[in-house]
């Protein structure tokens, strides 16, 4: 498409707007940043037909032919809602980037399990020798590919509802919806959120395939004008069947049928299964179905980082840092995953009000809860007679607290199921904040043991 002497106007200048920005810079047009924050490279956004608007949104939408949006931009935005209004077209990055080439594309939404599961799909497509490129909310922004899309077989896009909001003309060969639970509710009511979710099935190709969790009832509720369309589409449900607690076991649309032994895997967890099912089954819709291969090639994927990652063993305690599990259906799934006792780890800015979900699991498992942060006292109330509470006012704190009560053949999960703003940047500030405090941990018993059994060889040196 032709830019030049186009008016446009980005909001939120983070790694997707620079993308964007990039982009229309490249094709002459006439650009206006704005974000609410004033870079430090201020001069990045130098040019000719360039002008700059920061502190605020006090911007009027007439004065320019589009807009593009960041994901962190809130669409209820005054300046996007009068944009609206007046009928001044509002993309994303997606948007404009699939405006301009034609992607490959396998598509994956759901509450929790994206990153994860578009990470275990690259990581099948690569070993099977495909050309592959991570895009959306993990990896790069889709624009950076508008000139380069002939070169790579695949683009693997994790999407969020925040993205979908402006990106109607996406049309995925394979889309895929893990599962539904309530989140985002600053930004959405749960209606909206879930139809945002549905969409992306809805904008399938034709002929294209929709792979999509038939054990989830909150999604099923939504699949109505997905099964609805006249549009020809593969719709692929899937299910998990466990054969029993150490293996699970689900059959291909081809009827080809994959066991997997839990010992042989290095990501846990009935979620994880499921997100292994997801991603087999995309492999499957873009061609690659070989039984042995996807076996071998999944139990090959050594997980991500704050997502049920193994830290280290202290005293015969396993420490897991979940900090990705940022609502309460994430810290569910984790506490799922564990057949022994442990002590649980957590807190932050609560998404929602109701913790009950995770009542029996903590009536179960949980010996001891430590809890930080603004959603402290509504966690108390909800699951403080269900277990031992303990308070903490920083991670360090949190962990040795945990330290003391955890016995041999327990582990210590931080699962926070809240967001990580009221005492980090970011989730995966506070699952480091986590791993630093277990690494200080080891090293300062590790010290004491040193010094002990020096007095110990003084003692008896001396006598």
């Amino acid at each position: 498409m032709n830019y030049a002497g186009k008016k446009v106007l980005i909001i939120g200048m983070g790694k997707t707007g620079r993308a964007v920005f990039s982009f229309l810079l490249s094709r002459s047009a006439f650009i206006t940043v704005n974000d609410v924050k004033r870079p430090e490279d201020e001069t990045f956004f130098d040019g000719e037909k360039v002008s700059t608007h920061w502190g605020n949104h006090d911007l009027d939408p007439t004065a320019f032919d589009f807009i593009v949006v960041s994901p962190g931009v809130d669409s209820k935005l005054p300046l996007l809602l009068k944009a609206q209004e007046m009928n001044v077209p509002i993309l994303s990055e997606i948007e404009l980037a699939v405006k301009n080439a034609h992607f490959p594309l396998v598509a994956v939404t759901g509450t929790n399990g994206k990153t994860t599961t578009v990470s275990l799909i690259a990581h099948l497509l690569k070993e099977a020798g495909k050309k592959v490129v991570l895009v959306g909310n993990v990896g790069d922004p889709l624009i950076n590919y508008v000139e380069k899309v002939g070169e790579i077989d695949f683009f693997v896009l994790e999407i969020s509802s925040f993205q979908m909001e402006f990106s109607p003309s996406l049309e995925p060969l394979v889309s895929i919806w893990l599962n539904l639970a309530p989140d985002h509710l600053d930004r959405h009511s749960f209606e909206e959120y879930a139809h945002l979710k549905a969409r992306l099935l809805i904008q399938t190709k034709t002929a294209g395939t929709i792979i999509y969790n038939a054990a989830d009832e909150n999604l099923l509720r939504f699949l109505a004008p997905i099964q609805e369309q006249k549009k020809q589409v593969n719709l692929v449900p899937y299910t998990l069947e466990v054969s029993d607690s150490q293996h699970f076991s689900f059959h291909l649309f081809n009827k080809k049928h994959l066991t997997f032994s839990a010992s042989n895997l290095k990501i846990r967890g009935k979620h994880n299964y499921e997100n292994i099912m997801a991603a087999c089954l995309a492999l499957e819709a873009c061609g690659i179905d070989d039984e042995d291969f996807l076996h071998d090639a999944v139990c090959s994927f050594k997980g991500l980082e704050h997502r049920l990652q193994y830290v280290g063993t202290l005293n015969a305690v396993s420490y897991y840092n979940d900090s990705k599990a940022t609502n309460v259906a994430a810290a569910v799934a984790a506490l799922q995953s564990f057949s022994h006792k442990l002590v649980l780890i957590a807190g932050g800015i609560p998404k929602e009000d109701d913790f009950s979900p995770l009542v029996s699991l903590v009536k179960d498992k949980v010996s001891h809860l430590v809890l930080l942060g603004t959603s402290a006292k509504i966690i108390a109330d909800q699951l403080g007679k269900h277990t031992v509470l303990h308070m903490a006012s920083s991670m360090d704190e949190a962990v040795k607290v945990a330290y003391s009560l955890a016995f041999p053949g327990e582990s210590v999960l931080l699962s926070p199921a809240c967001a990580s703003f009221d005492l980090f940047a970011h989730y995966a500030e506070r699952g480091n904040s986590f791993k630093a405090a277990f690494l200080n941990l080891e090293k300062e018993i590790k010290h004491q043991q040193v010094c002990s059994s020096r007095e110990k060889s003084t003692a008896c040196s001396r006598s």
